[in-house]
């Protein structure tokens, strides 16, 4: 996975706005590359989301992304009636025009800027991964058995797919090392195959919000943490 790849999987971050920090660790590399925002409204099963996010200057560049989900959300279901995910890579400092196909790439193959696979593959899971503030509190985690996996099957803009939330039982943060959470892990399929990084969430018992998402990629570990 790139660099760029490995940004773009953790910017990943309402009515309900929330922010969060991302960071990289690589051996003795520890920095905060970024910052994620998130944005929930639902009104019964229907949900909407969004993400949008910056890393810091990288190499001349500002990786972003912007992602979009719209979906019919039960607690055994997802039906999505609209997903995409922009991304994009300004010179640091330039002004881009967005509507430009050429500033741009989204998962739904439109736009000419250069992007690799795994790249574009990450936008998309970080795209999904905003159900998971639905899921964080409609879940009933105090009737699971630790180690119990709940599957949720999604049908919709991008085929048939499916969430693995496995539950990991009870915890404190270890973010503030305080905060007690429900400890989980999660895994989306992609084209027909689960994805090979697992990401470990946090979901604080009392607010039911997700608090940290982390994940072992190829070239590091990323995470990213509320304010």
């Amino acid at each position: 996975m790139s660099i760029a790849a490995a940004i773009v999987c953790c910017i990943s971050a309402s009515a309900q706005d929330y922010s969060y920090d991302v960071h990289w660790r690589w051996g003795l590399v520890d920095l905060n590359i970024g910052e994620a925002h998130v944005g929930i409204s639902q009104s019964g099963n229907d949900f909407s989301g969004t993400i949008t996010g910056h890393s810091i200057p990288w190499e001349g560049r500002v990786y972003s992304i912007a992602d979009t989900l719209r979906a019919s959300v039960t607690p055994t279901a997802e039906s999505i009636s609209y997903v995409n995910g922009w991304y994009r890579k300004p010179r640091e400092g330039q002004t881009v025009d967005l509507n430009s196909p050429a500033n741009y790439k989204n998962i739904l193959g439109q736009g000419t800027l250069d992007a690799d696979d795994a790249t574009m593959e990450a936008v998309t899971i970080t795209a999904n991964m905003i159900s998971m503030f639905y899921y964080a509190s409609a879940i009933d985690w105090n009737s699971l058995s630790d180690g119990q996996t709940v599957t949720i099957p999604i049908s919709g803009a991008d085929g048939s797919n499916e969430l693995k939330i496995t539950y990991n039982g009870t915890s404190t943060s270890s973010v503030d090392g305080s905060t007690p959470v429900y400890s989980t892990t999660f895994q989306y399929s992609y084209h027909g195959r689960m994805l090979d990084y697992p990401v470990q969430c946090e979901i604080s018992q009392s607010s039911h919000l997700p608090i940290l998402f982390a994940a072992d990629i190829k070239i590091g570990h990323v995470d990213m943490a509320l304010h």
